[in-house]
């Protein structure tokens, strides 16, 4: 597995993680810190096949 597949699939955990922990306790920054992590996680996996379609 490469280093940018782990990276995302720890990237999403920790979203996971952060929604978790937001909706239990009600935490406003928590939810917000797993969109975040969320919209990274988007923009990096959508990031990567886009290049890759671009090299053909």
């Amino acid at each position: 597995m490469s280093q940018r597949t782990l990276i995302l699939i720890a990237t999403a955990i920790l979203a996971l993680a952060l929604y978790t922990a937001g909706f239990k306790t009600g935490t406003f920054v928590l939810f917000g810190l797993a969109v975040l992590a969320e919209l990274y996680f988007w923009f990096k996996l959508l990031g990567e096949r886009k290049k890759d379609d671009s090299d053909n």
